[in-house]
């Protein structure tokens, strides 16, 4: 019994030096995970302070943005009533040019009509000239017949003397 004893305590002894060895591998692998854990847990750490710079710069960029859009929005608002104001210039515009135009219309057709009248003067018609002057034809007429007849009486006189 003895040597069982032996045996089984040399069976033993090899186990718990198998598991020393297992406890000193599972050791190094946890002394291991805690240094890349640590190296991890800085990177992370670093992470999270780029990611909360990040949000600051995204929060300032933001609000800039909101100012931007603010003028932008003003510079538009500021522009569309400029725009009206020109349309109701252009408006009033176009109207005193239909007006003018109309004046000048209005002014060549007087002035057509005057050449017309002018020109058509200039050609002698008889008739006309006759109707307004009649009583200064008729008159002139009476005169000259007058002369006339007073000329042939000292002409035959003239002759029979």
């Amino acid at each position: 019994m003895g040597e069982e004893n032996c045996l089984h305590h040399e069976g033993f002894n090899k186990r718990l030096e198998d598991n020393e060895e297992t406890i000193e591998r599972i050791d190094y692998k946890v002394v291991e995970l805690e240094k890349h854990t640590a190296l991890d847990s800085q990177r992370f750490t670093m992470l999270l302070e780029n990611v909360s710079s990040a949000l600051g710069n995204l929060s300032v960029c933001i609000g800039n943005m909101e100012k931007t859009n603010r003028s932008i929005e003003t510079t538009l608002i500021s522009m569309q009533h400029e725009i009206v104001k020109s349309r109701e210039q252009t408006e009033t515009l176009d109207e005193k040019v239909d007006g003018l135009n109309n004046k000048v219309d209005t002014k060549i057709n007087d002035l057509n009509a005057q050449v017309y009248k002018i020109n058509s003067e200039n050609v002698f018609n008889i008739r006309l000239w006759v109707r307004e002057h009649f009583i200064g034809v008729l008159v002139g007429g009476a005169v000259l017949t007058m002369f006339g007849t007073m000329a042939f009486g000292k002409f035959i006189s003239g002759l029979l003397i």
